[in-house]
Parts: C-alpha cells; sequence; structure tokens
C-alpha cells in the first residue's frame, strides 16, 4: 500500500510531497519526501521506517527522532513530520486518508 500526501508548509514556503509505501503493516515503510527544504534533504532521497515503531510510540518513535534531528529548534515541529506519520500509517492501511487543515487568525 501507499501513502501519499501535498504538505503546504507555511511560512518558509518549502512544500513537500510525501510518499511512503509499506509492503506488510507490521513491517518497514519506506518514506520519500519531495521538497526544496535543504533540511529534510539531510534525510537523503528516501530512509525506511519501523512502522510500529511509529505507531506504538508517536513522538518518543525514533523516526521522530530523525525527523526532529534535521529540522532547526524554531522550526519543530515542521508540518511535513505529520505528514509523514500519516503517510506512514495510511501506507500500513492504520489509518484512512483525510486532509487537514490549520488557520491562523488575527486578532
Amino acid at each position: 500500500m501507499k501513502g501519499k500526501a501535498y504538505v503546504d508548509a507555511g511560512i518558509c514556503g518549502f512544500d513537500a510531497t510525501v510518499l511512503s509505501e509499506a509492503g506488510d503493516p507490521l513491517g518497514k515503510a519506506t518514506v520519500s519526501i519531495e521538497t526544496e527544504c535543504p533540511n529534510l534533504k539531510k534525510l537523503g532521497a528516501s530512509f525506511q521506517v519501523d512502522i510500529m515503531d511509529v505507531v506504538q510510540k508517536g513522538c518518543t518513535s525514533e523516526t521522530f527522532k530523525k525527523l526532529v534531528g534535521v529540522i532547526p529548534v524554531m522550526h519543530c515541529p515542521c508540518p511535513v513530520t505529520y505528514g509523514v506519520f500519516q503517510t506512514i500509517k495510511i501506507a500500513a492501511q492504520l489509518a484512512l486518508p483525510k486532509d487537514v487543515s490549520l488557520s491562523f487568525l488575527k486578532e
């Protein structure tokens, strides 16, 4: 299965397309991120993650640590991180694809 998302990253302008592919929902997923973000490019063309690590440990998982390890503290959490997590779960058939949105209100 595959999970794919387009992420409008916001003010930085480094939008991303995230693709996760998984054969076995309890095994590994391959994640690729297409972006011009110099920080996320440090992850390489693609990388493998343990699906159950993501599902069971969430923000304490090795995958999360790997992602925040390349993102400057000022930009954490980057919205692409959420896209990665959700596409992994969708690829593993542990979540359904559904758009999300976040709008900032000026007061």
